[in-house]
C-alpha cells in the first residue's frame, strides 16, 4: 500500500503499513492535480462566458415576445370594444334624428369609425403574426406547423382566419358602404332605409364573429 503525497510524480511515494488508507488524502490529491484544476478552470469559463450571452439573448426574445403580445392583446381589445359601441351607442342614434341632422351624424362619425377599425383589425392581425412567429424562433415553417399540431394552434389558426376575414372587409367593403352613409340628398328616405339595414346586420354579424375569435384565444390560451 501507499500513500498519495504532494511530491513531484517522479518522487517515490512512502510506504505506509498494511491496513492503513488515507482516503481523505488520495481524494485530495486527485482534486488538486494540475490536470483536473486545468480542466475544471476550462469547464468554468466557458461556462462563464456563455452563460452571460445565451441569458441576453433570451431576455431579449422574451421582451420583443412580450411587446408584441401587448400590442396584439391591446388591438384586439380596442377593435371589439369599438364594434360593440357601434352596435350599442353609435347605430340607435341616427333612427332618433331628424332627416337633416341624421346626414350630418353619419358623414361626421362613421368615416372615422371605419378608419379606426380597419388600423385596428390590421394591427391585431400583423401583430398575432408575429407572435407567433416569434415564439417559433422566427422560422415560418415551425410557426405553421404549430398551427396544426394541437389544439392550440387550431384555435390559433381559425381565430386568426375569421379576423383576416374581417380585416378584409374594413378594406374592401367598408370603402363601399362609405358613400351610402354619408350621402345628403336623400328626399325619400330610400337611401337612408338601406343604410340603415346595413348599418344594423353588419355590426352585429361582426361582433359575434369577434366574439367568437375571443373564445378561441381563451381557449388556445387557458384550455378553457
Amino acid at each position: 500500500m501507499v500513500e498519495w503525497t504532494d511530491q513531484a510524480d517522479d518522487a517515490h511515494p512512502c510506504e505506509i503499513e498494511e491496513g492503513e488508507v488515507d482516503y481523505p488524502s488520495v481524494r485530495q490529491n486527485r482534486t488538486t492535480h494540475p490536470a483536473v484544476q486545468a480542466i475544471a478552470a476550462t469547464v468554468r469559463s466557458s461556462r462563464e462566458g456563455s452563460q452571460p450571452a445565451t441569458s441576453r439573448e433570451e431576455k431579449d426574445t422574451m421582451g420583443i415576445t412580450n411587446l408584441l403580445r401587448g400590442i396584439h392583446l391591446l388591438a384586439g381589445t380596442a377593435w371589439l370594444d369599438e364594434v360593440l359601441v357601434v352596435n350599442v351607442v353609435l347605430i340607435p342614434v341616427p333612427t332618433r334624428l331628424e332627416p337633416e341632422k341624421r346626414g350630418w351624424f353619419l358623414s361626421a362619425i362613421f368615416p372615422r369609425v371605419f378608419q379606426l377599425a380597419s388600423i385596428l383589425s390590421l394591427t391585431t392581425i400583423l401583430a398575432g403574426a408575429a407572435l407567433n412567429l416569434s415564439l417559433s424562433d422566427w422560422r415560418v415553417d415551425v410557426a405553421a406547423s404549430r398551427l396544426i399540431a394541437s389544439r392550440w394552434g387550431w384555435c390559433i389558426m381559425l381565430g386568426g382566419v375569421l379576423g383576416f376575414g374581417l380585416t378584409l372587409f374594413h378594406f374592401v367593403a367598408e370603402r363601399r358602404l362609405e358613400p351610402h352613409v354619408v350621402v345628403d340628398d336623400d328626399p325619400d328616405g330610400t337611401v337612408w332605409a338601406r343604410t340603415q339595414r346595413h348599418l344594423t346586420i353588419i355590426p352585429r354579424v361582426g361582433s359575434g364573429v369577434l366574439l367568437v375569435i375571443v373564445v378561441l384565444m381563451m381557449v388556445a390560451a387557458r384550455g378553457l
